[in-house]
């Protein structure tokens, strides 16, 4: 077992519930409360497309967390280089386009460094 993989897809686990339920508390629902008429769409479709785009990260996240499950489950077998190394890279991508576009205020690109860390050291 590879404790590294391990404990950056329990990571990515937490972040994507947070995300689905602090997002739809905090984000979603008060847009929705909102007129978006100014949007090219009719109102009701732009409230459904931001619903499903905002809780799609999290369906591809929660697919993630599960994918270094099981690369955490194969231990350092030499087959699970490259592709834990991909997704390092993104969750790297994700923490500089966070810090930068939110100025660091927002404590998801800690989570999302810390995420890339754990499975670039834990790659063999």
């Amino acid at each position: 077992m590879n404790i590294y993989f391990l404990i950056a897809a329990i990571l990515i686990l937490l972040i994507a519930v947070a995300h689905s339920v602090l997002g739809e508390r905090m984000l979603i629902m008060p847009l929705h409360r909102m007129d978006l008429s100014e949007i090219k769409l009719p109102d009701a479709i732009s409230k459904q497309i931001l619903r499903f785009a905002w809780h799609l990260t999290t369906i591809v996240w929660w697919g993630a967390g599960f994918l270094v499950i099981y690369y955490a489950r194969l231990g350092n077998t030499g087959n699970n280089g490259l592709p834990v190394k991909i997704i390092s890279i993104t969750f790297l991508l994700s923490s500089i386009f966070s810090f930068i576009w939110v100025r660091g205020k927002h404590f998801s690109w800690y989570v999302f460094l810390a995420i890339a860390a754990l499975l670039w050291f834990g790659s063999p």
